[in-house]
């Protein structure tokens, strides 16, 4: 069950790259100007995301804006998905930003220090043929500043609510024969990724037997190095989650769901240090 990463994958990206900063802003270091701390955590890029999908290529001050550039491999980011809707793509990250902004128990202290110095986040986003850019001014965070008042995984959850309605416009994805990933959702305890069964190969009533098997399988192959996997399961954990593969037969409309509860998620996996939400 793979193919995942090329929907989480741009909001995890992100994470990686606002943590990068987040710490380097409030933590005392030699360089204590608001423009050297940019310059230290520019200097910890590429920060690579599952094993080389993507990476967080520089960090950078220009135009009185932060600069965040994204890399991805091209089947990884469908560019046309987030330029076609970018309202709710800058609210995705700007979610995303108050979601990191939150780390550590330093709530406002990063949009403060943006706010103060009249800065604002463009996110250049590029698959290596096409590209998207998305900007937060000052304004447009001092608007969502004083209208959004919620904690680091209630604003994660928004983000990824905004990020799956987006994204879930296109088109299906083959995983396997008869199986087709059909989109991703959330509600209050998991991430639901929607699974279409072709019920001529497949008898859905045969997965109840193996959801125990298969949650167990499916962390130790994102131990054992999955990248899709684990970027997957890594998003589960800091956002407080646990996973749900409903399987869904194409015919009858009957599903299965399998669970990974997220206790065993946390017990089994270890936050990227750039997006350490406990």
């Amino acid at each position: 069950m793979k193919k995942t990463i090329k929907i989480i994958g741009i909001l995890f990206l992100i994470l990686m790259g606002l943590g990068g900063l987040t710490r380097a802003i409030v933590k005392p270091v030699v360089e204590n100007s608001f423009e050297g701390q940019i310059r230290r955590a520019n200097r910890d890029c590429p920060i690579p995301v599952a094993n080389g999908v993507g990476q967080v290529s520089s960090i950078s001050l220009e135009e009185r804006f932060i600069v965040y550039r994204l890399d991805y491999k091209p089947e990884y980011l469908n560019t046309d998905v987030y330029r076609n809707n970018p309202e709710a793509t800058r609210d995705m990250f700007y979610l995303a930003f108050l979601c990191m902004n939150g780390q550590g128990g330093h709530v406002d202290m990063m949009s403060d220090e943006l706010l103060k110095r009249g800065y604002g986040l463009r996110i250049i986003a590029s698959n290596g043929v096409s590209s998207f850019t998305s900007e937060l001014s000052p304004a447009y965070i001092k608007e969502m500043q004083n209208r959004i008042n919620v904690n680091p995984t209630e604003a994660l959850h928004d983000a990824l609510r905004l990020k799956f309605e987006t994204e879930n416009c296109t088109s299906p994805v083959k995983i396997d024969e008869g199986i087709r990933l059909t989109g991703l959702n959330i509600n209050d305890t998991n991430i639901i990724v929607e699974v279409e069964i072709d019920e001529n190969l497949y008898d859905i009533s045969s997965f109840v037997t193996v959801s125990d098997e298969f949650a167990n399988n499916i962390i130790a192959e994102a131990n054992n190095g999955d990248p899709e996997l684990g970027a997957l399961l890594d998003l589960c954990k800091i956002s407080h989650t646990g996973l749900t593969y409903r399987m869904t037969g194409n015919r009858s409309k009957s599903y299965c769901d399998m669970n990974i509860p997220c206790n065993l998620i946390r017990q089994n996996r270890i936050v990227p240090q750039q997006v350490n939400i406990h």
